[in-house]
């Protein structure tokens, strides 16, 4: 009786055991399903921010690419006024 006893006992702490283990498996899955989606929620913000300044720099690039432009035509344009009178002053 005694050998069924203690059988049923460790059959029980086991139990226990396995328990635990399973309480504790779950408990650390649960946290780390939250720290892969705090981590993709970082990921994103950072995706985001570089997103965003890339966006800045393309319109600082395309506003001094547009200043340049207006800056040579009107370059240009005083050059050919500036010939076309000396032709004009030489005929």
């Amino acid at each position: 009786m005694k050998i069924i006893q203690d059988k049923e006992a460790l059959i029980n702490e086991f139990k226990e055991q396995l328990k635990k283990k399973d309480s504790h498996y779950i408990k650390q899955m649960s946290k780390m399903s939250l720290d892969i989606e705090y981590l993709i929620n970082k990921m994103s913000d950072q995706f985001n921010t570089m997103r965003q300044a890339y966006v800045n720099e393309l319109q600082n690039i395309e506003a001094d690419f547009e200043r340049e432009r207006t800056e040579i035509i009107e370059r240009n344009n005083k050059e050919i006024e500036f010939l076309f009178n000396k032709h004009k002053a030489e005929e």
